[in-house]
């Protein structure tokens, strides 16, 4: 079952990130909505983070451009914590992995897309 983002479930507050540009909040950033999360600054520090309130195993993934104008993340990679304060980078055979689809998601309270 999917945990909320596209569909509204998971709150405002609970979406933030490095930076946004004018109105395009980090709580915007949801699955085939007409707005989007812009990042204010074009480099690899901005983030978006998602505190889903409780450990959960997260299976996937899924991200667009926005679909109003012309931007879209190319690469990214994934930071998971149980706490929201210490952070680890989603690694296989020992490297931070850029990933399409978790094969073995580690079980997690907050997400972060680096």
């Amino acid at each position: 079952m999917p945990l909320g983002l596209e569909d509204k479930r998971i709150a405002k507050p609970l979406v933030r990130a490095s930076s946004f540009q004018g109105s395009y909040a980090p709580w915007r950033a949801r699955l085939n909505q007409r707005s989007g999360w812009t990042a204010s600054r074009n480099n690899r520090n901005q983030w978006i983070r998602i505190d889903l309130l409780a450990v959960a195993r997260i299976s996937g993934v899924a991200t667009q451009g926005r679909s109003n104008g012309k931007s879209w993340v190319k690469t990214y990679t994934i930071s998971y914590s149980k706490n929201s304060q210490q952070w680890s980078f989603y690694r296989e055979k020992g490297r931070t992995k850029v990933l399409e689809r978790c094969r073995h998601p580690p079980l997690k309270r907050c997400l972060a897309i680096i």
